[in-house]
């Protein structure tokens, strides 16, 4: 199934004539529960089916990683 929608992405981001990067859906979990997190949300545990909170934060977030800002 994710292949049949990367292939739609692809074609509409040619369409569209910008860039697309395919990603897998270990990409998206992280990306998921840190905006979830960030959100507020209360449900985040009961969503990806963990019981422990320590193990989001240790295994999934990643609103603690740093990130460079450009110059200028």
């Amino acid at each position: 199934m994710l292949e049949d929608l990367m292939r739609e992405c692809i074609a509409e981001a040619k369409k569209r004539k910008m860039p697309f990067a395919k990603f897998s859906l270990q990409d998206c979990r992280p990306k998921g529960t840190t905006d979830k997190q960030q959100r507020g949300d209360k449900d985040t545990k009961d969503a990806l089916l963990h019981s422990s909170d320590a193990m989001l934060a240790k295994h999934y977030d990643r609103s603690k990683s740093k990130k460079a800002t450009p110059a200028g």
